[in-house]
């Protein structure tokens, strides 16, 4: 189901309504909190967003998320190996 629902949130990826695609994410991350998938599509999806805001300060804020998004990756990648 994680999968199917990546692939459906990418059809508004394409067509950058990304505060739809931020919304669906976080949704299917409330279910699914272990899914480094997730967390790598919410930091795409923050960068993406972010090319768009002209404003300084809010385009950092998004670059922020993203990067946060991505080392929640990496967190998921190494307790993974570790367990």
């Amino acid at each position: 189901p994680v999968t199917t629902r990546l692939v459906e949130i990418q059809a508004a990826i394409d067509a950058k309504n990304y505060r739809q695609a931020e919304t669906d994410l976080k949704q299917l991350l409330d279910k699914n909190p272990a899914e480094a998938r997730i967390f790598y599509n919410i930091g795409r999806v923050a960068s993406l967003a972010a090319q768009g805001i002209a404003d300084e300060e809010q385009q950092r804020a998004k670059l922020l998320d993203a990067k946060v998004a991505y080392e929640n990756v990496i967190r998921l990648a190494q307790t993974q190996r570790i367990d």
